[in-house]
């Protein structure tokens, strides 16, 4: 995945961390364009997100919201 290489895509969760408080617990996707899904499941995340845009990460906004989880998704 192309996007993973990019600086300020990986660095997009440490400055929206404002934004992410409000889906602790939750699975999130986004690309360079910012949030394009969130669920609690994450495979339920993966279908939300592949239907907006093949190229996204995925971030699991921990409960305590200190933790970084990240996971990479086959195409």
């Amino acid at each position: 995945m192309e996007a993973v290489n990019n600086p300020d895509l990986n660095n997009w969760v440490n400055h929206n961390k404002a934004l992410l408080s409000q889906y602790k617990g939750q699975w999130i996707a986004y690309n360079e364009k910012g949030l394009i899904a969130h669920d609690e499941s994450l495979a339920a995340l993966c279908i939300k997100a592949k239907e907006i845009d093949n190229d996204f990460l995925v971030f699991f906004v921990d409960l305590q919201f200190g933790t970084i989880k990240f996971r990479t998704i086959p195409n």
